[in-house]
């Protein structure tokens, strides 16, 4: 019996990357865990595996792998029943880098735009591949707890996604839905005026004429305009006193 051990350093959590190696290791007994260094990764099996191989074949999309460091030891026995996703653990070295906002992917734009999806126009929607990750992060790791999300209790079928190992959300830690993640309004003067969609709508509406508004998402605000509307971007830089400015080439001579 043989007890495999690894670490993987680079942009290795908010990608999906224990979900990944889970469904690519769940045939063996062990675990995987966010650390705040990195991902580690424990395995029990009868014969040597290669496993800086299986990570590289089976690593997300999203992920960027700097190293890996791997060792393997000798064991009477297993210690565990199972392939498990384990609790995160702090420890001394922390070295984490936390992903950017992930834009939305072509599966959630194809849910979201699917009046039979139970996300059909959710603008919050996301996945493991896709959504916001550093504005949210809170700490190094990046679990739930460890998020703006934490507020935000999942209902029941978000919850069956998430524990599922057989759906792409499975430990999505943005995940949500229309009926327990953040809500949307429409507020003008201190009041809300219109909520959902159609606060999404009244957005666009005003966007399209020349209007500026300040959006509150779950990573701060923002001024917003319609970029391309002369007019609308010189009531952004009125707003915040910000005189015109020549974008030129990298000549540095500007």
């Amino acid at each position: 019996m043989f007890a495999i051990k690894a670490k993987v350093y680079g942009i290795v959590q908010g990608v999906g990357f224990r979900p990944a190696l889970y469904n690519a290791l769940k045939k063996y007994t062990g675990w995987v865990r966010n650390s705040s260094c990195c991902v580690e990764i424990y395995i029990e099996s009868a014969k040597p595996i290669d496993i800086k191989k299986v990570i590289i074949k089976n690593k997300p999309q999203n992920a960027f792998i700097k190293s890996i460091d791997s060792s393997i030891h000798k064991i009477k026995k297993s210690a565990y029943k199972s392939f498990i996703i384990k609790y995160s653990q702090q420890n001394t070295q922390k070295n984490i880098n936390i992903t950017p906002d992930w834009g939305i992917c072509k599966k959630c734009e194809q849910e979201l735009f699917d009046s039979s999806n139970r996300r059909f126009l959710h603008p919050l929607i996301t996945c493991t591949d896709c959504g916001p990750r550093f504005s949210i992060a809170k700490d190094g790791l990046f679990d739930r707890n460890n998020t703006t999300m934490n507020a935000f209790k999942m209902c029941k079928m978000c919850a069956t996604e998430y524990s599922d190992s057989s759906n792409r959300r499975f430990h999505a830690q943005t995940i949500s839905c229309k009926e327990c993640g953040p809500k949307y309004f429409y507020v003008k003067n201190k009041q809300v005026e219109l909520k959902d969609i159609k606060a999404v709508k009244k957005a666009a509406f005003d966007l399209e004429n020349s209007k500026v508004g300040l959006l509150k998402g779950i990573g701060g605000y923002h001024l917003i305009c319609n970029a391309f509307d002369e007019y609308a971007v010189e009531k952004i830089k009125h707003i915040k006193k910000k005189g015109r400015k020549t974008v030129c080439c990298n000549c540095k001579k500007h």
